[in-house]
């Protein structure tokens, strides 16, 4: 105990000297931030942070109070001062209790030890801020054989004490390390978990059994012998270990003469313990802070437990394979836990102020995702894996090195280790059977010395009796009294001659027994000397041998976490790479979406400009027609005026000849001078027609060639109008195609980012989301609906009315913590029978993994349809019966966000509020309750943010 208190405080001296004070939080920051491609510094709103802090540490909400308070402080320290006031509070030692017990004992039922002593003890422990490394040691150490160890006890009681389930559990809850599979043969799936590993661990454990005495008792009593060997069913090969946990050597065991083995000897109704005890050392192995597998164990499960996602998960499959997500990260908490003492509270306060843990939950990473950052970072990593996996290998071939001396060592020590382990099996068998003789001795005197006292005192009154008897013989009484003494007295000293009969023939028997022992001892003892420098350069080969198995596999483990991170990081990569191609591919939307505009407005404008022509084209064709038609009217005219000129001619040469055949008469001459005349004119006419004519023909072809020409531009404007048309139905299938391409993008992107986001939450850029715990959901329905701040006014009432605190009292501070730690005790106590109906719902089977979450109808009625969270919902003396009560909508809407989800509700929430209240009138008091029953149901009040 002082060597391990010693050695933590000198690593907590020299953390301080080589940190310079450093606080755990930000180094454990500065090591996630050292792996991060991109830095994230959101982080979660006060809501989100309050509800966060009381779920991890409490295991329940604050209170509608509390979180006013909190989201009203306008400290800029306020973050710590609720975090130191919740690390105080007397509901942390009974959360931490809950989390050890389902831990540790997987929600087994009672057995040896009732779950209630098992709780209690627990909660004392962390009540009294005992560090985890003694809780441990206590539970690893413990028999049961006094009254206070007992319920520590039940982790081996309540397993029945069974070798393989014990080696298994202790692997799993200590070390992080499930090696079942590795009881048979090497696992087939775990290549850094070896078959003798796992009889390592089997060899702390094997010498221990259950121990029941002659009140029907169990205890875990250990012998001080017992080897272990084994051999694989596959490969046939064999071997022997002594206890040695994975990555340390084998424990070196003093080697004892037989009768010096024990420090109180096997026997009826007593536990024995041996000089050297397995188990005991198993305990001072773990817990001495050396340990990396122990530290980082628990390290990693109140990671786990704090940030939803553990570093190594499954928590109990610690392997090569299977590194932390961050190793320098995984370094820093397991060297912060031994620093501070593997102090629990200490620890979860410290992962509790880490910006880490008050990463906000939903942020827009992937828009924040820099393609040059991530393949810089990608690089780095790829440099990284080259250097360390050359290092990888020359680690390996050194541990073969020596795994091959190991083998040389044991062929050639074969016969005198084979020697020794028969001289001391006999030598053994020879104690057992001395020792069973001297225990029938000591258990035949220890009977003598307990009676004989009594038939002393027998003796004495049947004496006094008889004397009395003397005096009065007659006396019927007395005569009775010497009788009944007489028969108790003569039943005693039978017993005691027959246990002294006992005890001579034991004593002899032990005497003959010792004497057979003693040449096996010699023997035993010579064969020791031949073996002895083979044991200790066995020892010495095996140390290095472990030694350079462990360098090897921190390698590997580091080359695999690194390529781990590399496939994270290839993920972040591929997001953005589709988040960048979404921009391009919507920027050329925008582009093809422009074209198409502009390409519209041209058409919009050429068919303007069409219609312009096609009017021009319609005038020269009406021009043209009208054109034509004057060219026959005049043609028409000029054809009458020649048939006219044809018949004047005609007339006037009938004329002239009836002139010249009779005598010239004047009238006859007038006539014909008219005629003349006449022909003059219409020869005038005649030729002024012949010109119009020729004019209109001139026109009609003027108006012929300004038609063709408007012909042939509204021809050539729509074979354009036609090319654009063709054009822009082209650059709409392109749209449509882009808008598909985008389409397909936009749901890979989608599919990627949702893929996405548990690659950032293992890059600690933002906060995991995990649904509340039996525990969690039980108390936060309870303190949500005002049911336990119900239960706490009334007990506080009570305890104040049976101790009423002085005014003295009222200024002191530990009398006033131990008032407090009263209460939340009390309240438990009310309340813990309604958690147990949750916890049968929600918790998986006894002995399974109780972290993972599952659905399942009995559920879903117990919430719908069953009396007990329906009682309180329509109940008047909790929550829905004082927002009944309130009169202004946005008050009742605060007091039901801050009651049920912790936060204010958004101003689209208080509008539908506002709204589905207005309409339900006068059923305000059924509104009210539909509305928690809404927020019950949500994933928000489901989960913990």
């Amino acid at each position: 105990m002082n060597r391990c208190i010693l050695y933590v405080v000198l690593c907590m001296l020299w953390a301080a000297t080589t940190r310079g004070e450093r606080p755990l939080h930000e180094r454990i920051d500065a090591a996630v931030e050292s792996r991060q491609a991109i830095r994230v510094m959101d982080t979660a709103s006060d809501a989100e942070f309050i509800r966060r802090i009381y779920l991890d540490l409490l295991g329940t909400v604050p209170s509608s109070t509390e979180t006013r308070l909190f989201l009203s402080d306008a400290s800029a320290d306020k973050r710590q001062q609720w975090v130191d006031r919740i690390i105080e509070d007397p509901r942390l030692d009974q959360r931490l209790a809950n989390v050890f017990d389902v831990m540790l004992m997987e929600r087994t039922p009672d057995g040896q030890v009732k779950s209630a002593e098992w709780y209690q003890y627990l909660y004392d422990s962390f009540a009294a801020n005992k560090p985890y490394n003694e809780l441990a040691r206590e539970i690893l150490s413990a028999s049961g054989a006094q009254d206070s160890s007992r319920p520590a006890a039940r982790f081996y009681l309540d397993r029945a004490g069974e070798t393989n389930r014990l080696t298994r559990d202790v692997g799993r809850m200590f070390l992080g390390m499930d090696m079942q599979c590795a009881q048979c043969h090497d696992h087939p799936l775990v290549d850094s978990y070896y078959q003798r590993d796992y009889y390592g661990l089997f060899a702390f454990l094997n010498r221990s059994y259950i121990f029941t005495n002659t009140a029907k008792k169990n205890f875990f009593a250990e012998k001080s012998v017992g080897n272990v060997s084994f051999k694989s069913v596959f490969t046939e090969e064999a071997g022997e270990t002594g206890p040695h946990l994975p990555g340390d050597a084998p424990v070196a065991e003093p080697v004892l003469k037989k009768l010096d083995e024990y420090k109180i000897r096997p026997r009826t109704d007593t536990v024995s313990v041996p000089a050297f005890s397995r188990r005991e050392q198993l305990a001072m192995a773990l817990t001495g802070g050396k340990n990396e597998a122990f530290n980082r164990n628990i390290a990693n499960r109140l990671w786990g437990l704090m940030n939803g996602r553990a570093l190594v998960m499954p928590v109990d499959l610690q392997h090569v394979d299977n590194p932390p997500l961050n190793s320098e990260l995984m370094d820093v908490l397991q060297q912060g836990m031994v620093e501070l003492g593997f102090d629990v509270k200490a620890y979860l306060r410290q992962i509790a102020l880490s910006k880490t843990y008050q990463r906000g939950y939903q942020l827009d990473i992937p828009a924040k995702l820099s393609l040059s950052e991530i393949q810089s970072r990608i690089d780095l990593i790829v440099t990284e894996c080259e250097q360390r996996e050359g290092e990888v290998d020359v680690a390996r071939e050194a541990w073969e090195q020596l795994r091959q001396k190991v083998l040389d060592h044991n062929t050639k020590w074969a016969e005198p280790r084979a020697a020794y382990i028969k001289a001391d099996t006999a030598a053994t068998a020879q104690l057992d059977k001395y020792l069973k003789q001297d225990g029938d001795r000591i258990t035949a005197s220890e009977s003598i010395a307990v009676r004989t006292p009594k038939r002393d005192a027998l003796a004495v009154a049947h004496a006094e009796i008889s004397n009395a008897l003397k005096t009065l013989p007659e006396e019927k009484s007395l005569q009775d009294a010497a009788a009944t003494f007489k028969k108790k007295l003569d039943a005693l000293n039978a017993e005691l001659t027959k246990l002294e009969d006992t005890r001579t023939k034991a004593e002899a028997n032990a005497t003959a027994e010792l004497e057979k022992l003693t040449p096996l001892q010699t023997a035993l003892d010579e064969a020791w000397k031949v073996w002895e420098p083979g044991k200790k350069e066995s020892q010495l080969i095996a140390i290095d041998e472990q030694n350079a198995r462990n360098i090897y596999e921190t390698r590997y483990s580091l080359v695999s976490a690194l390529e781990s991170q590399q496939s994270r990081l290839r993920r972040m990569q591929s997001t953005a790479e589709l988040r960048q191609q979404q921009v391009v591919q919507q920027q050329q939307l925008q582009q093809t979406v422009k074209t198409i505009e502009t390409s519209m407005n041209k058409i919009a404008g050429d068919k303007k400009e069409f219609l312009v022509l096609q009017g021009q084209q319609q005038a020269d064709q009406k021009a043209y027609a009208q054109a034509t038609l004057n060219v026959t009217e005049l043609k028409k005219q000029h054809d009458e005026k020649e048939k006219a000129v044809e018949l004047m001619a005609d007339l006037i040469a009938t004329t002239n000849s009836a002139v010249q055949s009779v005598a010239q008469q004047a009238d006859v001459v007038a006539t014909l001078k008219q005629l003349n005349q006449q022909q003059i004119r219409l020869g005038a006419e005649m030729a002024e027609s012949i010109k119009n004519v020729a004019q209109a023909e001139s026109q009609a072809a003027q108006q012929a060639k300004q038609l063709q020409s408007s012909t042939t531009q509204v021809a050539a404007m729509n074979t354009l109008l036609e090319k654009d048309l063709v054009t822009v139905e082209n650059v709409r299938q392109q749209h449509a195609r882009e808008q598909q391409q985008l389409t397909k993008l936009s749901e890979q992107l989608q599919d990627s980012t949702e893929k996405l986001s548990t690659t950032l939450v293992r890059e600690f850029m933002v906060s995991d989301l995990r649904p509340l715990t039996p525990e969690q959901l039980a108390n936060t329905v309870m303190e949500s609906l005002g049911v336990t701040e119900s239960i706490r006014i009334q007990v506080a009432a009570e305890i104040d009315k049976a101790n009423p605190l002085t005014d003295a009292d009222r200024e002191d501070k530990a009398k006033l913590d131990r008032r407090q730690r009263a209460i939340s005790e009390a309240v438990r106590v009310k309340i813990l029978a309604w958690e147990v109906e949750f916890v049968k719902l929600y918790g998986a089977a006894a002995g399974q993994v109780q972290t993972d979450f599952f659905s399942t109808i009995d559920q879903a009625l117990y919430v719908t349809n069953g009396g007990r969270i329906r009682g309180w919902v329509d109940s008047n003396s909790y929550l829905a019966g004082q927002l009944d009560k309130m009169e202004e909508p946005e008050a009742l809407a605060e007091q039901l966000y801050i009651s049920l989800l912790c936060r204010l509700p958004t101003e689209q929430e208080l509008v539908e509020i506002k709204n589905y209240l207005a309409a339900r009138g006068e059923q305000k008091a059924e509104a009210v309750r539909e509305m928690v029953w809404a927020l019950l149901a949500s994933a928000e009040f489901r989960f913990n943010h």
